[in-house]
């Protein structure tokens, strides 16, 4: 894996132009990077941040009980700031749920 200077993989967006080459080689660097760690499970517990933020929201909760998808990824997207979608934090519910 390539060494990336991560100082140098922002855009300088006050000029107003921004070229095809720029945007290839820096943003999409980051987003790219960023799209891996929502992606890939942490070796340390094998969870993604997602699943982890619904663990974390279930124990601030104390829940023990049953409770339904819908109400569970409303309490997540309000106590744990994911942003990423109603539908996808639903679908990660179900997914932990399941053996």
């Amino acid at each position: 894996m390539a060494n990336l200077d991560y100082d140098n993989t922002f855009i300088d967006t006050s000029s107003g132009v921004i070229n095809y080459s720029d945007f290839i080689n820096k943003e999409l660097i980051l987003f790219s990077n960023y799209t891996n760690i929502r992606a890939i499970p942490c070796l340390v517990d094998g969870l993604k941040p997602g699943q982890r933020k619904i663990l974390h929201t279930l124990i601030r909760m104390n829940q023990t009980g049953e409770i339904k998808v819908v109400q569970l990824a409303g309490k997540v997207s309000e106590k744990a700031a994911y942003h990423h979608g109603e539908a996808s934090l639903q679908g990660s519910i179900v997914k932990l749920a399941q053996d």
